[in-house]
């Protein structure tokens, strides 16, 4: 058996799993912010600990202390978590306010900045919204593995096609007679069909994941991952490829 490869497909797999390790990283980070947050109390909390003259605040972490200090212990946990994952400077590169409008809106990250003291109500918006963040990269992180099932499936299906295929167009090599041509020719047909059903079925896979995708920017999936990279359609440009060569041979049994 050869060993065929198809570079669009491998190219556009690497991006793929690249961005699975990106967001598995970020849904760890969330996770470790969420656990930072918990020792953070808000200032009701704080107070109310100190009147039945409890330790629960000293003995947290000496970096909590009052008002203001909340908030930037609660920045602090951000900027030690979420924005300290290996790739934050080369995919963002973002300021803290900035990532913090990104993830929590601009009116949460106005109060972590510019805020006095990190209220009740601030606090369990911040949980929310730090939960809702990693539960989005959670879904993301689904829909790139359907992606990259999408992508082994359709390589899977191409090279069983191009093997038969070259089998086929061996004999033609071989062969002269007008009769043996047309009966190759009847087994090529197929093949045809069977690439335009690959690239339908990956037309349709991909529309499910955009809609399971949805961003504010209202892009696909294909230009999420494969912006940087062409084509940014590799399966049907690969599979595209295959017919091709398929039809170039069809010419020659009929000549």
């Amino acid at each position: 058996m050869r060993t065929i490869r198809y570079p669009h497909i491998e190219q556009a797999t690497a991006v793929v799993e690249t961005e699975r390790t990106y967001i598995q990283r970020e849904i760890e980070a969330f996770d470790r912010f969420l656990v930072r947050l918990a020792d953070v109390p808000s200032e009701v909390h704080a107070a109310a600990n100190a009147q039945t003259q409890t330790t629960v605040v000293r003995s947290v972490s000496p970096s909590v202390g009052r008002g203001a200090g909340r908030l930037e212990a609660l920045t602090t946990a951000y900027r030690e978590t979420v924005m300290a994952v290996p790739h934050y400077e080369d995919e963002y590169g973002d300021s803290l306010a900035e990532s913090l409008t990104a993830e929590f809106g601009s009116t949460l990250a106005f109060q972590l900045i510019r805020g006095e003291a990190l209220t009740g109500r601030t606090r369990e918006a911040v949980l929310d919204a730090a939960r809702g963040s990693r539960d989005r990269r959670h879904r993301l992180l689904q829909i790139l593995d359907a992606e990259a099932e999408s992508l082994e499936d359709a390589s899977e299906e191409l090279r069983s096609i191009e093997q038969e295929y070259l089998s086929l167009k061996d004999r033609i090599d071989a062969e002269t007679q007008s009769s043996t041509l047309s009966a190759i020719d009847s087994q090529l047909e197929p093949l045809e069909q069977q690439c335009l059903d690959i690239v339908e079925h990956r037309q349709q896979r991909v529309r499910e994941e955009s809609v399971a995708f949805r961003t504010d920017e209202n892009i696909t999936i294909l230009e999420f991952l494969y912006e940087d990279i062409r084509p940014a359609t590799p399966v049907a440009r690969t599979a595209g490829d295959v017919l091709e060569r398929i039809r170039e041979t069809r010419k020659r049994c009929l000549r």
